[in-house]
């Protein structure tokens, strides 16, 4: 968390020293582009998870700080923009869960951690509501399209773990909509996104005794996101 903490400041005074004569004077140009950083919370949105054929029980979640990087161009026609950006998002976090024992007697729990690295493609559509000197209000909503090229899960039951990398489909859609505060060129966004599609993923693993693990997880996107970026 710290080392993130310092490259946010690194980037406000970089942009502070830079352009420092202009930072907050808003852009009127036609066409901008700019830069963010921010950190996400994944909520994922649980169908099912099975495992060894037996499906899950009282199924919670509990999030972790992830990260996000991006690059974009703004083009502006009045009151409205057009935003495409490439993004590199990780977010991690973990699912608790419960199993029968062997006799269904009473219930075991366990957790599975995931941490995900995904390239997005977002185009967002903006409408300014509030652009008037440096300062602009602006709502924003849009499609995501994710790639996600690493996806790690780690399974905890009593001491024993699991290590095991997802063989699902890496590619998906999200809905988003999201909230932009801007004071001159520094802006701060929160956007909320949703899956469109579920995410199967399947795995088998035996590191533990030579025993396999069979596990089913069909999930869907859920995020909360917020960043600090540039304009230029």
């Amino acid at each position: 968390m710290r080392k993130w903490l310092l490259l946010i400041g690194f980037l406000t005074v970089f942009v502070l020293t830079v352009r420092g004569e202009g930072i907050l004077t808003s852009s009127k140009k036609h066409f901008n582009y700019g830069a963010k950083i921010g950190f996400n919370a994944a909520f994922p949105v649980i169908n099912d998870l099975v495992i060894e054929g037996v499906n899950a029980e009282n199924i919670t979640l509990e999030y972790k700080v992830g990260y996000t990087v991006s690059l974009f161009g703004r083009f502006n026609i009045k009151r409205f923009f057009i935003q495409p950006e490439i993004s590199w998002t990780r977010s991690l976090g973990s699912i608790n869960y419960f199993l029968p024992d062997e006799e269904d007697e009473y219930l075991l729990e366990n957790t599975m951690s995931y941490r995900d690295q995904t390239i997005v493609l977002p185009v967002m559509i903006g409408y300014n509501l509030i652009k008037q000197g440096p300062y602009g209000l602006s709502l924003m909503a849009g499609s995501k399209f994710r790639y996600t090229y690493k996806s790690e899960y780690t399974n905890y039951s009593y001491g024993d773990y699991v290590e095991f990398g997802s063989k699902s489909n890496p590619f998906g859609v999200n809905i988003a909509a999201g909230l932009s505060i801007s004071i001159g060129r520094l802006f701060l966004d929160f956007v909320y996104e949703f899956g469109l599609n579920r995410n199967e993923s399947d795995f088998s693993t035996s590191q533990i005794d030579n025993t396999i693990f069979d596990i089913n997880l069909n999930r869907r996107t859920n995020m909360l996101s917020f960043s600090l970026g540039c304009l230029f």
